[in-house]
Protein backbone atom coordinates (compact mmCIF):
# COMPACT_ATOMS: atom_id res chain seq x y z
CA UNK A 1 0.00 0.00 0.00
CA UNK A 2 1.25 3.93 -1.02
CA UNK A 3 1.65 6.24 1.61
CA UNK A 4 -1.31 8.46 0.02
CA UNK A 5 -3.33 5.18 0.05
CA UNK A 6 -2.52 4.54 3.97
CA UNK A 7 -3.16 8.20 4.37
CA UNK A 8 -7.03 7.61 2.49
CA UNK A 9 -7.81 4.55 5.41
CA UNK A 10 -7.92 7.87 7.66
CA UNK A 11 -10.87 10.27 7.04
CA UNK A 12 -9.75 12.41 9.92
CA UNK A 13 -6.63 13.42 7.93
CA UNK A 14 -8.47 14.77 5.31
CA UNK A 15 -9.03 17.32 7.56
CA UNK A 16 -6.36 17.64 10.08
CA UNK A 17 -2.83 16.73 10.75
CA UNK A 18 -2.04 14.03 13.63
CA UNK A 19 1.44 15.20 15.13
CA UNK A 20 0.65 12.97 18.23
CA UNK A 21 -1.13 9.28 18.04
CA UNK A 22 0.72 7.68 20.93
CA UNK A 23 -2.48 7.41 23.26
CA UNK A 24 -5.39 7.96 21.25
CA UNK A 25 -4.46 7.94 17.55
CA UNK A 26 -6.59 8.69 14.48
CA UNK A 27 -9.46 5.47 14.05
CA UNK A 28 -8.78 3.85 10.28
CA UNK A 29 -12.10 3.11 8.05
CA UNK A 30 -11.03 -0.79 8.69
CA UNK A 31 -11.34 -0.57 12.43
CA UNK A 32 -14.80 1.23 12.49
CA UNK A 33 -15.91 -1.33 10.22
CA UNK A 34 -14.61 -4.09 12.46
CA UNK A 35 -16.26 -2.39 15.38
CA UNK A 36 -19.79 -1.95 13.85
CA UNK A 37 -19.41 -6.21 12.69
CA UNK A 38 -18.42 -7.19 16.48
CA UNK A 39 -21.13 -4.58 17.65
CA UNK A 40 -23.81 -6.44 15.63
CA UNK A 41 -22.82 -10.09 16.53
CA UNK A 42 -22.99 -9.15 19.87
CA UNK A 43 -26.38 -7.57 19.74
CA UNK A 44 -27.82 -10.59 17.28
CA UNK A 45 -26.12 -13.56 19.64
CA UNK A 46 -25.48 -12.14 22.59
CA UNK A 47 -22.45 -11.73 25.10
CA UNK A 48 -22.18 -15.42 26.25
CA UNK A 49 -19.78 -18.34 26.03
CA UNK A 50 -18.70 -17.91 22.71
CA UNK A 51 -18.53 -13.99 22.68
CA UNK A 52 -15.72 -14.60 24.87
CA UNK A 53 -14.24 -17.58 22.82
CA UNK A 54 -14.75 -14.94 19.24
CA UNK A 55 -12.70 -12.52 22.13
CA UNK A 56 -9.11 -14.69 22.87
CA UNK A 57 -9.85 -15.80 18.86
CA UNK A 58 -9.35 -11.64 17.73
CA UNK A 59 -6.27 -11.63 20.11
CA UNK A 60 -4.68 -14.21 18.60
CA UNK A 61 -5.34 -12.85 14.69
CA UNK A 62 -3.87 -9.73 16.44
CA UNK A 63 -1.09 -11.02 17.84
CA UNK A 64 -0.25 -13.46 14.49
CA UNK A 65 -0.71 -9.72 12.06
CA UNK A 66 2.10 -7.92 14.86
CA UNK A 67 4.21 -11.08 14.53
CA UNK A 68 4.54 -11.06 11.08
CA UNK A 69 4.44 -7.03 10.43
CA UNK A 70 7.54 -7.22 12.92
CA UNK A 71 9.14 -10.70 10.91
CA UNK A 72 8.92 -12.44 14.50
CA UNK A 73 7.11 -15.74 15.80
CA UNK A 74 3.71 -15.33 17.22
CA UNK A 75 4.98 -16.98 20.48
CA UNK A 76 7.64 -13.68 21.14
CA UNK A 77 4.62 -11.56 20.82
CA UNK A 78 3.07 -10.00 24.10
CA UNK A 79 -0.31 -7.95 23.91
CA UNK A 80 -0.48 -5.26 26.74
CA UNK A 81 -3.35 -2.38 26.88
CA UNK A 82 -1.02 0.09 27.47
CA UNK A 83 2.80 1.53 27.39
CA UNK A 84 2.70 1.39 30.86
CA UNK A 85 1.28 -1.95 31.82
CA UNK A 86 3.70 -3.68 29.45
CA UNK A 87 6.65 -1.73 31.02
CA UNK A 88 4.82 -2.63 34.47
CA UNK A 89 5.01 -6.71 33.47
CA UNK A 90 8.59 -5.99 32.37
CA UNK A 91 9.34 -4.69 36.24
CA UNK A 92 7.53 -6.99 37.58
CA UNK A 93 9.69 -9.97 36.06
CA UNK A 94 13.19 -8.12 37.74
CA UNK A 95 14.39 -8.38 40.95
CA UNK A 96 14.14 -5.86 43.79
CA UNK A 97 17.83 -4.23 42.86
CA UNK A 98 16.56 -3.77 38.96
CA UNK A 99 13.58 -2.23 39.67
CA UNK A 100 15.49 0.41 41.53
CA UNK A 101 17.99 0.83 39.15
CA UNK A 102 15.05 1.32 36.25
CA UNK A 103 13.97 4.01 38.06
CA UNK A 104 17.43 6.18 38.61
CA UNK A 105 18.74 5.39 35.65
CA UNK A 106 18.61 6.88 32.07
CA UNK A 107 17.07 4.42 30.01
CA UNK A 108 20.41 3.47 27.90
CA UNK A 109 22.68 3.07 30.79
CA UNK A 110 19.83 1.00 32.60
CA UNK A 111 19.54 -0.85 29.13
CA UNK A 112 22.96 -1.71 29.36
CA UNK A 113 23.50 -2.88 32.56
CA UNK A 114 19.94 -4.77 32.86
CA UNK A 115 20.16 -6.79 29.91
CA UNK A 116 22.20 -9.34 30.44
CA UNK A 117 20.62 -9.59 34.11
CA UNK A 118 17.41 -9.89 32.20
CA UNK A 119 18.24 -12.64 29.69
CA UNK A 120 19.52 -14.75 32.80
CA UNK A 121 16.06 -14.51 34.56
CA UNK A 122 14.18 -15.17 31.20
CA UNK A 123 16.58 -18.31 30.68
CA UNK A 124 15.63 -19.26 33.89
CA UNK A 125 12.16 -19.28 33.69
CA UNK A 126 12.95 -21.03 30.42
CA UNK A 127 14.81 -24.02 32.03
CA UNK A 128 12.18 -24.32 34.38
CA UNK A 129 9.04 -24.40 31.98
CA UNK A 130 11.34 -27.35 29.94
CA UNK A 131 12.00 -29.15 33.35
CA UNK A 132 8.18 -28.71 34.51
CA UNK A 133 7.58 -30.14 30.82
CA UNK A 134 9.72 -33.26 31.22
CA UNK A 135 8.52 -34.06 34.40
CA UNK A 136 4.80 -34.18 33.37
CA UNK A 137 5.77 -37.00 30.92
CA UNK A 138 6.48 -38.88 34.15
CA UNK A 139 3.48 -38.73 35.96
CA UNK A 140 1.70 -41.83 36.62
CA UNK A 141 -1.83 -41.82 35.84
CA UNK A 142 -3.07 -41.45 39.59
CA UNK A 143 -0.60 -38.19 39.83
CA UNK A 144 -2.68 -37.09 36.49
CA UNK A 145 -6.31 -38.02 38.16
CA UNK A 146 -5.17 -36.28 41.35
CA UNK A 147 -4.22 -33.50 39.35
CA UNK A 148 -7.52 -32.80 37.00
CA UNK A 149 -9.72 -33.46 40.45
CA UNK A 150 -7.98 -30.62 42.35
CA UNK A 151 -8.67 -28.67 38.86
CA UNK A 152 -12.06 -29.06 38.88
CA UNK A 153 -12.24 -28.50 42.85
CA UNK A 154 -10.91 -24.91 41.84
CA UNK A 155 -13.15 -24.16 38.88
CA UNK A 156 -15.88 -24.92 41.47
CA UNK A 157 -14.78 -22.81 43.70
CA UNK A 158 -14.67 -20.10 41.08
CA UNK A 159 -18.50 -20.83 40.23
CA UNK A 160 -19.31 -20.47 43.69
CA UNK A 161 -17.86 -17.28 44.49
CA UNK A 162 -19.79 -15.51 41.66
CA UNK A 163 -22.73 -16.37 43.43
CA UNK A 164 -23.16 -19.99 42.00
CA UNK A 165 -23.27 -18.73 37.82
CA UNK A 166 -20.89 -20.45 35.57
CA UNK A 167 -21.20 -17.39 33.32
CA UNK A 168 -20.67 -14.94 35.66
CA UNK A 169 -17.25 -16.72 36.53
CA UNK A 170 -16.69 -16.91 33.06
CA UNK A 171 -17.23 -13.04 32.42
CA UNK A 172 -15.30 -12.13 35.54
CA UNK A 173 -12.44 -14.47 34.60
CA UNK A 174 -11.82 -12.49 30.78
CA UNK A 175 -13.33 -9.39 32.62
CA UNK A 176 -9.90 -9.37 35.22
CA UNK A 177 -7.24 -11.56 33.46
CA UNK A 178 -8.09 -11.87 30.03
CA UNK A 179 -8.20 -15.47 29.96
CA UNK A 180 -11.01 -17.98 29.79
CA UNK A 181 -11.97 -20.01 32.82
CA UNK A 182 -11.20 -22.87 31.76
CA UNK A 183 -7.58 -21.78 30.56
CA UNK A 184 -7.28 -20.56 34.10
CA UNK A 185 -8.43 -23.86 35.41
CA UNK A 186 -5.43 -25.62 33.18
CA UNK A 187 -3.22 -23.39 34.27
CA UNK A 188 -3.88 -24.63 38.05
CA UNK A 189 -2.32 -28.33 36.86
CA UNK A 190 0.80 -26.16 35.70
CA UNK A 191 0.91 -23.15 37.89
CA UNK A 192 4.30 -21.61 36.08
CA UNK A 193 3.13 -21.40 32.30
CA UNK A 194 5.50 -19.75 30.58
CA UNK A 195 3.77 -16.43 29.34
CA UNK A 196 6.94 -14.28 28.51
CA UNK A 197 9.76 -15.21 25.67
CA UNK A 198 12.72 -13.60 25.49
CA UNK A 199 12.36 -11.91 22.65
CA UNK A 200 9.41 -10.14 24.05
CA UNK A 201 11.11 -8.97 26.68
CA UNK A 202 13.97 -7.14 25.03
CA UNK A 203 11.48 -5.79 22.26
CA UNK A 204 9.23 -4.33 25.22
CA UNK A 205 12.86 -2.70 26.30
CA UNK A 206 13.81 -1.68 23.05
CA UNK A 207 10.58 -0.02 22.24
CA UNK A 208 8.25 1.59 24.65
CA UNK A 209 6.17 2.07 22.12
CA UNK A 210 5.93 -1.27 21.64
CA UNK A 211 2.46 -1.90 24.00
Amino acid sequence: MSLNGLRSEFPILERVAYLNAGTDGPVPRAAQEAVAREIASEVDDGRAHSHFERRLALLDELREGYAELLGCAVDDMALTTSTSEGMGKVLAGMDQQLAMDARRMTPQDFRTSAEPKIYAQVMATVRDQEYIAAASEFLNADSKSNADHFAILWKQEQIKAAGGSEQQAREKAIRETGLTLDELTQNTRDPTPLTMAPATVFNDCANPSFG
